[in-house]
């Protein structure tokens, strides 16, 4: 019998920016690659304020006021029972919310982030990833120590 080993790569999915005012709605769609399901383990926000001032530091990081419902088409479901907060399940790229069990994410997927503002006057950029791995099943390996697909 010849020996496999699972093949995984760290990837990330940026979500596409949405640009929100206050109290409208957005959306914004990622499709998993059809080389492999992803498992999505991270999340990491970040937003701005609209109007161009630039430049955060941390302690003038903007924590959004902007609810979101995540629903993938692999699994047919949202992921949540309601919109939450974007910080509930994103955190920042220095401490990054840990999903308590990995999300599988089929190939060739689509993800849909459905965004609500609660912000009372200002416009804000908000950014997502989703970090995690790409996993491209078990492989043979062959003469050598080399990985041919199975």
């Amino acid at each position: 019998m010849p020996e496999t080993v699972r093949a995984r790569n760290f990837f990330a999915y940026p979500v596409p920016a949405v640009t929100l005012a206050a109290g409208a709605n957005a959306t914004a769609t990622v499709r998993i690659e059809s080389s492999s399901d992803f498992y999505w383990i991270k999340g990491t926000y970040w937003a701005e304020d609209n109007t161009g001032v630039g430049g955060q530091t941390d302690s003038t990081r903007i924590i959004p006021s902007v609810d979101v419902q995540i629903q993938s088409s692999g699994a047919d479901r949202n992921l949540f029972n309601g919109f939450v907060p974007v910080p509930s399940v994103f955190g920042t790229g220095q401490i990054p919310f840990v999903l308590p069990f990995p999300a599988e994410m089929l190939a060739n997927s689509e993800v849909r982030f459905d965004f609500i503002s609660r912000e009372a006057a200002r416009t804000l950029d908000v950014y997502l990833v989703l970090h995690g791995w790409k996993d491209f099943g078990e492989l043979e390996l062959v003469d050598g120590g080399g990985a041919a697909a199975a």
